[in-house]
């Protein structure tokens, strides 16, 4: 490859490397403000209550996983009233305790506004990965910005 046409490809790759950083930051800023209205922090999330109808552990990929449904569904099968909790959580949840389940945008699915999903350890890992995604792009855009700087006539 010859010289201008190396440093081309070299600033496309660059350019693409950048693009898709902010992607990911992107797709993570859109994780966290979901996890906001989840837990009733920012707008975009409802909030209703239901009546715990069953609720038991079942086994998962990685280990026991502690369920409860409302509304008579049917705990074993993937539903709009059905919810994963902690151990913890489950343990202080009653058949026929009332609880506060959250539907976000579309998901048809319901988060427990204090659940798993908005755990602290899931925004501290996010806000993490979101930190990392930023400050590769930053380091990626001073490299394409000094790049184009060194590739000025008299430069």
């Amino acid at each position: 490859m010859t010289r201008p046409l190396a440093r081309l490809a070299s600033a496309a790759l660059l350019a693409l490397t950048l693009a898709l950083l902010l992607a990911l930051a992107g797709y993570t800023c859109a994780k966290l403000y979901k996890m906001a209205a989840i837990r009733g922090w920012l707008p975009g999330a409802v909030h209703k209550e239901h009546v715990v109808t069953a609720k038991r552990v079942l086994d998962c990929e990685f280990g026991p996983c502690y369920w409860i449904a409302g509304n008579g569904a049917d705990i074993s099968q993937r539903s709009t009233y059905r919810e994963n909790l902690d151990e913890a959580q489950w343990q202080g949840v009653r058949v026929g305790d009332r609880v506060v389940m959250a539907y976000y945008g579309d998901d048809p699915h319901p988060y427990q506004p204090d659940g798993i999903y908005t755990s602290a350890g899931n925004f501290g890992f996010d806000l993490i990965v979101l930190g990392v995604e930023l400050a590769l792009a930053m380091m990626v855009a001073k490299a394409l910005v000094l790049r184009r700087h060194a590739a000025r006539p008299g430069a």
